[in-house]
């Protein structure tokens, strides 16, 4: 008896247990990353492929600049600062960043995809207090954050570009102002009631230098606008430069001079 009570235990022991006739859910499984060559791309890398959709055609796609922005009304921007080729020319064909002209994309996020509102071309055939005309500008303008300045302090942010010029000079400072949707240049208004277009040169030669900055800000009045412009004397270079300076602030979307 104590045999066969042995071998009854061990039969249910060996026995498969009752399976449930109600299906049960399957464990989760840890899914392992795709493999490099099938990764899929991050989000900021598919979003910049998307946006460059949005540049002209004669847009040069080996270098820009993008920042975002804000229209006020809690819409989502972006700027973004473009060299563009020249009409006729093939921009996958430039290798030069001089031989592009400036521009400024401006894009407004509508739903779930951004919207192109304007294309700012820093060409004008305005007089400009550089002396220079927009044609003389070249390459990608510079942009960043820190050129985003409240100039009148109207909770408007103006825009203070750098860009390259095919002068003596080796840049230019242009001041830019939101009109609605749109860019445009800030004029200037000085004593005499003459209007130029806000671009200054900075840099220097062997005969002058120039130089373009903002003030600090006094409590709640306008950001001042600075131009220094120094002048050697050839006769006597031992004097050093002779140094002129001009103020100047917004009012009314122009900046007058002090």
């Amino acid at each position: 008896m104590a045999v066969l009570g042995i071998l009854v235990w061990l039969w249910r022991q060996q026995a498969p247990s009752k399976v449930s006739k109600t299906p049960q859910a399957p464990a989760p499984v840890a899914q392992s990353l795709p493999s490099e060559e099938k990764k899929e791309k991050a989000p900021e890398t598919r979003s910049s492929r998307s946006l460059t959709q949005l540049f002209p055609k004669q847009a040069w796609l080996d270098d820009y600049l993008k920042i975002p922005v804000s229209f006020g009304d809690e819409k989502e921007g972006l700027l973004v600062s473009l060299g563009i080729a020249p009409a006729g020319k093939d921009p996958d064909s430039i290798r030069d960043p001089d031989e592009l002209r400036p521009a400024v994309l401006l894009l407004k996020k509508e739903k779930d995809s951004f919207v192109q509102k304007d294309l700012f071309d820093f060409d004008t055939p305005l007089p400009t207090q550089a002396g220079i005309r927009g044609s003389d500008l070249k390459g990608i303008p510079r942009i960043t954050l820190k050129s985003l300045m409240d100039l009148d302090r109207d909770g408007k942010m103006e825009i203070v570009a750098g860009v390259d010029t095919r002068g003596d000079f080796a840049q230019a400072i242009g001041f830019l102002k939101w009109q609605g949707d749109q860019l445009q240049w800030i004029k200037t208004r000085g004593k005499s009631g003459q209007e130029k277009i806000a671009l200054w040169l900075t840099g220097s030669t062997s005969q002058e230098t120039e130089d373009v900055s903002t003030g600090k800000a006094k409590g709640e009045g306008p950001i001042e606008v600075i131009h220094k412009k120094g002048v050697l004397d050839p006769k006597a270079p031992q004097k050093g430069f002779a140094w002129t300076s001009t103020s100047w602030e917004m009012r009314n979307g122009v900046l007058v001079e002090k």
